[in-house]
């Protein structure tokens, strides 16, 4: 199988598609999937990727309904993913920070998803695929430390640490409020996730070096251990796979402000 890179075009995978142990995942709206999906595709609904409870619904899944996810679309740990959407890259990102999470290794992003495919001509399909399932046991996952409150809490002061808030500016103001405080993390720096693709081209990311002087301006720089968030880890789910891409030493913080901002004892700062 071809070594795929962490973005991938859709000319590129539109070459390998039949290749072994490579599966492709829509994380979009059913409606879209039914209208045109990549070739082989199979349809994953978004919200088993979530643990969904409250106060901080982001929280990853329990590892066996994850498990059971994962046989049920075939993926095994030698399977490469290849996640797409309809909405921008957020669904997509979400499901390789997932696997990322459980130590799966081998996982690509379609640059646009099918907004992108569809713009450049490629073949699409309508009828639903069928996963032949596999057996991707809790055993199998070498599952990595998450940034949670409590480490959060103790180091968000920390001058060797970079939180990068990826909401709206209205979110991060606390002018939109959608916690029981509205605002941001004290020091948290500000780039909304959604400047880094262009509308105006079928989804697509916006040049990386372009992106990486417009983080460079804002304080982002990646000489800093990095942690980045949204309300619900879905957003910034995009920005953790953004800072991969670019090389820097970034994790997310699935607590995310729904976590924070309902917390009673933790800090906010409102205001630009």
């Amino acid at each position: 199988m071809a070594k795929f890179p962490l973005i991938v075009n859709g000319k590129l995978l539109n070459a390998h598609l039949n290749d072994e142990n490579l599966i492709v995942i829509d994380l979009g709206k059913p409606a879209i999937y039914a209208q045109a999906h990549l070739p082989g595709a199979l349809l994953l609904d978004y919200r088993r990727l979530q643990k969904g409870e409250l106060p901080a619904p982001g929280q990853l899944p329990a590892q066996e309904d994850i498990a059971e996810m994962l046989s049920s679309l075939g993926i095994t740990p030698d399977t490469h993913v290849v996640a797409y959407d309809d909405e921008g890259g957020t669904r997509a990102a979400r499901l390789l920070w997932l696997l990322d999470a459980i130590g799966h290794a081998h996982y690509s992003f379609l640059d646009g998803g099918i907004h992108a495919w569809l713009a450049d001509d490629l073949p699409y399909e309508v009828d639903a695929s069928t996963a032949k399932k596999s057996c991707y046991g809790v055993d199998l996952f070498r599952v990595k430390k998450q940034i949670d409150l409590d480490y959060l809490f103790a180091r968000y002061r920390d001058e060797n640490l970079q939180i990068w808030d990826a909401r709206t500016a209205e979110e991060y103001s606390g002018e939109r409020v959608s916690a029981h405080r509205g605002g941001h993390i004290p020091g948290a720096i500000h780039y909304n996730w959604e400047q880094a693709i262009d509308r105006t081209n079928d989804n697509r990311l916006r040049d990386l070096e372009v992106i990486r002087a417009e983080l460079n301006a804002a304080g982002i720089t990646g000489t800093k251990k990095i942690i980045t968030h949204c309300q619900t880890h879905h957003r910034s789910s995009f920005t953790w796979l953004l800072g991969k891409v670019l090389g820097f030493d970034i994790a997310g913080y699935p607590g995310a402000w729904a976590e924070w901002g309902n917390h009673p004892e933790t800090p906010v700062t409102t205001g630009k």
